[in-house]
């Protein structure tokens, strides 16, 4: 093997470490239903620089480097994916959750109004 396809293979290898170092990333997202913990900031920048990335290595005809930063590329999409459809669902809920909280409250404002009113009412006619 010639010097130049042993640096091409150390970059393969180096260059797929960085999509693995994903995964277990999108498994905690998938599994929590919640991308909370993520910077949407952060993915569209990672995005940005991959692609620019990938714009260099596909000009200077950098091989090993196509592969890893397609993956990487892929799997980042994927988390601003799940981050805007859990961040979706969970901003759903806590309005669901909120008006549901309101009504309850509104419910038993109401009740403990009408039992106070029924309270006057029969204090009155006693007297």
């Amino acid at each position: 093997m010639d010097e130049t396809n042993e640096y091409e293979v150390i970059g393969l290898i180096g260059g797929l470490i960085f999509p693995i170092c994903l995964i277990p990333q999108l498994t905690k997202t998938y599994k929590r239903k919640t991308a909370d913990d993520l910077s949407l900031v952060w993915l569209l920048m990672t995005i940005v620089a991959l692609i620019l990335h990938l714009i260099y290595a596909i000009a200077e005809d950098l091989l090993p480097l196509y592969i890893p930063l397609v993956l990487e590329l892929i799997e980042m999409t994927i988390l601003v994916g799940m981050k805007h459809k859990y961040d979706a669902i969970n901003y759903r809920t806590y309005i669901e959750t909120y008006h549901s909280n309101n009504e309850t409250t509104e419910n038993n404002e109401n009740i403990e109004n009408n039992e106070n009113i029924e309270t006057n009412e029969n204090t009155e006619d006693n007297n």
